[in-house]
């Protein structure tokens, strides 16, 4: 699988991600995004943050705040990417999709929309942020029916309330296993891209 595998600044990193086709804004969404929920990675995907700082001149130079600088070591799956940029609402165009769904060997074309209102952009978050990246319809359960992500507009949420039941979560692991979010092995969803 061919990965996004790049080093240096914060900005260099960012101009990277903008040649997928994103704006420049995008780009710095994704990135902080993706560098501020480290737990959304897979086992084999890193972000990696270095200090440097700039040399001082000797004197007593050395004696103020050196300018401070930071690399970036990343290697993601470019479906990270994606699911990034589809967990922010960025509306990319169908050439990244198509781009990304093929650097990434998904061969389902039709992974377009992750459905904010059905339930299906919280499930697919709440699922990616587990360890193994494996979901059942108990996921919401740690949360006791407060709704663990009140910026989505869901049809489940009410003000601060969850009503999304085992059922619906089955029911919405479903809908992402037909787009080829997930495959499904006895009562467990899991992560495919």
């Amino acid at each position: 699988m061919k990965k996004f595998v790049e080093k240096g600044s914060e900005q260099s990193i960012i101009r990277q991600i903008e040649k997928m086709g994103f704006n420049k804004c995008e780009s710095e969404k994704i990135f902080n995004f993706i560098n501020s929920n480290k737990c959304l990675l897979s086992d084999n995907e890193s972000i990696k943050k270095s200090l440097h700082s700039d040399d001082c001149n000797p004197g007593i130079i050395k004696y103020m705040i050196p300018n401070l600088n930071y690399d970036y070591y990343i290697n993601l799956k470019y479906s990270t990417i994606m699911i990034a940029a589809l967990l922010l609402d960025i509306k990319y165009t169908k050439g990244f999709s198509t781009l990304a769904l093929n650097l990434s060997k998904v061969n389902t074309p039709h992974i377009i929309k992750i459905d904010e209102k059905n339930g299906e952009k919280c499930i697919l978050k709440e699922t990616l942020s587990l360890k193994n990246k494996t979901g059942t319809n108990t996921l919401l359960l740690p949360f006791h029916g407060e709704c663990c992500n009140n910026n989505y507009t869901c049809k489940f949420r009410n003000i601060d309330k969850c009503g999304c039941t085992k059922e619906n979560i089955d029911e919405i692991y479903k809908q992402l296993t037909s787009k080829g979010v997930f495959k499904k092995e006895g009562n467990k969803y899991i992560y495919q891209l």
